[in-house]
C-alpha cells in the first residue's frame, strides 16, 4: 500500500524534488543535441522544450514562472473590471502584488490538476508535476506583456483601472500608443494558449496540438458544468422557496 505523504507529495508543489524527477541532463542538451535555452526556444518550440525540461527537472522554474503569472493575470482582470473605480491605488497595488502570485500558484495547482483528469479520459499520460510544468511555461508570454504594462500604467494612470475614458480629440497620440499595447498584448496572450496546448500535448503524450487543444477545453468543461449545475440548483431552489 502507497504511503499517503507520498501520494501529497505528487500533487504539492513545494515538496522536495525526488530521486527520480531530477534525471541528468545530457552533455549537449538533451537527445537532440540541440542547447537547452528553455526561455528562448519555448517560443519557437514548444513542445521540444517543454520535453527537455521535464527530463532535467520538471520543477524548474515553476513557481516564479507561476507567481508572475499571477500579477500578469491580476493586472489584467483588474483593468477589464474597472476596480479603480471602487479603491485607490494604495489597494490596486497591494492586491496586485501580494494576492496576484497567490492566485498564479493555486490557479497553476488547479489548472494541472483539472488537465490531468479531463486528460486521463482521452489517454493523457502525463502526471501533475509534468502537467503544472507545462503550465507555468506556457505562461511566459504573459509574464513578457508585463513589460507593456509598465509603459501603459505610466500614461494612463489609474484610468488604466477606471472605466474613465480620455477624449480621442485631446489626444489622439495617446490613443494610438494604448491601441498598440492592447493589441500587443492580445496577441501575447494567444501565442501563450498556442503554447500551451502545445506542451500539454507534449507531457500527455499526444501527437497533435490539437489534442492537447482539446484537453484544455475538457478541463474548462470539467470546471464550469458543476457551476453552472450549482448554479442552477440555488436559482431553482430560490424560485421554489419564494
Amino acid at each position: 500500500m502507497s504511503d499517503p505523504s507520498d501520494q501529497f507529495d505528487a500533487v504539492n508543489p513545494f515538496a522536495a524534488p525526488q530521486a527520480n524527477d531530477l534525471l541528468p541532463p545530457p552533455a549537449s542538451g538533451d537527445e537532440e543535441g540541440l542547447p537547452f535555452q528553455p526561455f528562448r526556444t519555448i517560443w519557437t518550440a514548444p513542445r521540444r522544450t517543454i520535453r527537455q525540461i521535464v527530463r532535467r527537472n520538471r520543477y524548474l522554474h515553476v513557481i516564479p514562472l507561476l507567481c508572475l503569472g499571477g500579477v500578469a493575470q491580476a493586472l489584467e482582470r483588474a483593468a477589464k473590471r474597472s476596480v479603480g473605480d471602487s479603491i485607490g491605488p494604495q489597494t490596486l497595488f497591494a492586491i496586485i502584488v501580494f494576492l496576484g502570485p497567490l492566485g498564479g500558484l493555486f490557479g497553476g495547482w488547479l489548472v494541472a490538476m483539472l488537465l490531468r483528469v479531463s486528460g486521463g479520459w482521452i489517454g493523457g499520460r502525463a502526471d501533475f508535476t509534468r502537467l503544472q510544468a507545462a503550465v507555468a511555461w506556457s505562461s511566459l508570454p504573459k509574464i513578457v506583456g508585463l513589460a507593456l504594462w509598465l509603459p501603459l500604467i505610466a500614461l494612463l494612470g489609474m484610468r488604466a483601472f477606471t472605466s474613465v475614458q480620455f477624449q480621442v480629440e485631446s489626444a489622439p497620440t495617446l490613443v494610438g500608443v494604448v491601441l498598440a499595447m492592447s493589441v500587443a498584448l492580445l496577441v501575447l496572450s494567444i501565442w501563450g494558449l498556442v503554447l500551451l496546448c502545445n506542451t500539454v500535448a507534449e507531457v500527455q503524450g499526444f501527437r497533435s496540438a490539437w489534442a492537447g487543444l482539446g484537453n484544455v477545453l475538457l478541463a474548462v468543461l470539467l470546471l464550469i458544468v458543476p457551476l453552472i449545475a450549482i448554479v442552477m440548483m440555488a436559482v431553482g431552489i430560490g424560485v421554489i422557496t419564494s
